[in-house]
C-alpha cells in the first residue's frame, strides 16, 4: 500500500545555532575613526555658519546701498543737489553717540550734518552729503558690525568681492565698484568703522584713494 502523501509530516529543518548566524553576520570595524572624520560635521557646520554671516551681512549692506541709490536716483533734474532724509521709526537717533570721520575732520555742519538712515532691523547709520570732483557723494557710516569684528579684513573681501578694484588707499580697507552707466559705490573700513559711498558720477582713483585718506576722526 502506497502511503498517503497528505498524510506525511513535513520536515522541519533544524534552526543554526547562535553561533552560527553570528559567523555569517559582516564583522564591524574595531578600529576607532580618525580624527578629520570626528572634525568633519563640525567643518560642514562651520562652513555653513560662516556662509550664513556672509549672506546676512551681504543683505544688510545691500539694503543700504540700494537706499543710498534710491536717493541718488532722485538727483536728475534736480541740479545734483543731494538731499538725504531720515528713514525707519522716530527711535532712530538724529546724531551718533560714537566719533565718526569726515573728510579732512571739517566739522559735519560743514556737510550738512547727520542725516540718520536706519534700515528695519539692523544698526543705524549716518550719512552726509559731500562733492568729488563734480560727483556728488552719500557718505554713511556706521560702527562696525559684530559679526566683522573677528576678521574685518576677511568679511570686507566676502562682500566686495563683486567690487572692481581694490584701491590702494593708507588709512582704509577700500574697494571699488563702478556702475556702467558712471555712478560708483565703496566699501571701506579703517577696523572700527564701516563706510559705504555712493557717488552720481564716475571719479578716477587717485582722487578716491585721496578723498579716503584724507578722513580725519572727528567727536
Amino acid at each position: 500500500m502506497k502511503p498517503d502523501k497528505f498524510n506525511q509530516r513535513p520536515t522541519i529543518s533544524s534552526s543554526p545555532r547562535p553561533d552560527a548566524v553570528s559567523n555569517q553576520l559582516p564583522s564591524m570595524p574595531t578600529e576607532p575613526l580618525h580624527p578629520a572624520e570626528i572634525a568633519e560635521p563640525a567643518k560642514l557646520k562651520n562652513k555653513y555658519l560662516n556662509k550664513k554671516n556672509v549672506i546676512i551681512g551681504s543683505t544688510i549692506i545691500f539694503v543700504i546701498l540700494v537706499g543710498l541709490t534710491l536717493l541718488l536716483i532722485s538727483l536728475i533734474g534736480q541740479d545734483r543737489q543731494v538731499s538725504v532724509h531720515q528713514t525707519g521709526d522716530a527711535t532712530c537717533p538724529s546724531a551718533p553717540a560714537y566719533p565718526m570721520k569726515t573728510p579732512g575732520g571739517v566739522a559735519i555742519d560743514k556737510l550738512g550734518g547727520w542725516k540718520p538712515v536706519c534700515p528695519p532691523d539692523s544698526t543705524p547709520t549716518y550719512a552726509f552729503t559731500d562733492k568729488l570732483k563734480g560727483a556728488s557723494l552719500v557718505v554713511t557710516q556706521q560702527k562696525l558690525p559684530d559679526d566683522f569684528q573677528q576678521s574685518p579684513t576677511t568679511r570686507i573681501q566676502e562682500i566686495a568681492k563683486n567690487y572692481d578694484t581694490k584701491l590702494p588707499t593708507v588709512n582704509m580697507l577700500a574697494y571699488l565698484g563702478t556702475n556702467a552707466r558712471g555712478p560708483q559705490s565703496i566699501i571701506a573700513t579703517d577696523y572700527r568703522l564701516l563706510t559705504l559711498i555712493q557717488s552720481t558720477a564716475t571719479v578716477d582713483n587717485d582722487d578716491w584713494v585721496k578723498y579716503l585718506d584724507s578722513f580725519q576722526t572727528i567727536y
